[in-house]
């Protein structure tokens, strides 16, 4: 039940594809359950949990993933790109990596991240992540992080001093870090009108959307529409739906090297020039200009 310091790593088990870059500027402080304690009368349990520091140009790809994990930041900022979809998690809020998918998570733009992580293991984790309404849940924004972060650390703490019935204990946490996110995603859960217009947003990202289409996916008046939007969004439709655009055209500059045109073609901008104005106004620099930095900073 070793902790670890963990720095660059890469490989292929049981059909997940990993790979690790820049492990160097990546510390992380994990407490792992050893084969050897495993319990098989025990459905649910704890693989790791601990600390982590990243650093600029830090980044993690998973095909196939086999884990669910939960990682709370706590300073700085991850981009996140699962099945596609582009989320960008800050301070106080918590990201899914989410098992039998593709994801993808990097330093954001802050340039560093302070994390702590959850990663749950068992015959019960897919039926339970379902149970508590977490399966398509990517970044959640808790009201009170406190009980996450005590859940890491009696996890921590319980791997260190493995008192007489540890194992139970720490599937017990691994319960009550299930039990922690469903109830906060319930208390948060967008209405239906503002599900759907995100779903549609997010399955629309390289075309151009009108209010009128998403109102009509919500089933509601567009004055109604966006006006439960911008209340449970903090933004209006369009421009939250450029938002998302930009975190995804951000991802395809560090992670590609595909021409600045065709990321632009690809998420709908025919128009260059109106393209580079709406990601400066987001980024607040160039896509050129991002991208040359981010290359910078891989090379430092």
């Amino acid at each position: 039940m070793a902790r670890q310091k963990i720095g660059a790593a890469s490989g292929d088990v049981h059909g997940e594809s990993v790979t690790i870059e820049h492990g160097d500027r990546r510390q992380e402080w994990l407490w792992f359950f050893d084969a050897e304690y495993f319990d098989p009368r025990l459905p649910l349990f704890l693989q790791f949990t601990g600390n982590s520091i990243w650093g600029p140009g830090v980044r993690i790809a998973r095909r196939r993933s086999r884990i669910f994990a939960m990682e709370l930041v706590t300073a700085g900022n991850i981009e996140l790109v699962q099945e596609g979809a582009a989320f960008l998690a800050g301070a106080g809020q918590i990201f899914f990596l989410r098992r039998n998918c593709n994801h993808e998570y990097r330093t954001g733009p802050a340039g560093f991240a302070h994390k702590r992580i959850i990663c749950l293991g068992g015959d019960m984790v897919d039926t339970m992540v379902e149970r508590m309404g977490l399966s398509d849940v990517n970044v959640l924004a808790p009201a009170d992080t406190r009980g996450f972060i005590r859940i890491v650390k009696n996890s921590a703490q319980t791997h260190a001093a493995r008192p007489p019935g540890f194992v139970r204990t720490l599937s017990e946490l691994a319960y009550a870090a299930l039990l922690y996110a469903g109830m906060e995603q319930a208390a948060r859960r967008h209405p239906p009108p503002v599900q759907a217009a995100l779903d549609m947003m997010h399955q629309s990202l390289g075309r151009s959307l009108a209010l009128e289409e998403l109102a009509r996916a919500a089933g509601v008046s567009v004055p109604h529409f966006c006006r439960l939007f911008q209340q449970h969004m903090g933004a209006a439709p369009l421009e939250h739906f450029r938002s998302i655009k930009v975190r995804l055209a951000r991802e395809l500059l560090t992670s590609t090297t595909a021409r600045i045109k065709e990321i632009a073609r690809r998420l709908g901008y025919d128009n260059l020039a109106h393209f580079t104005r709406l990601f400066v106004k987001d980024a607040g620099v160039s896509p050129r200009e991002f991208r040359r930095r981010n290359a910078a900073n891989t090379r430092a």
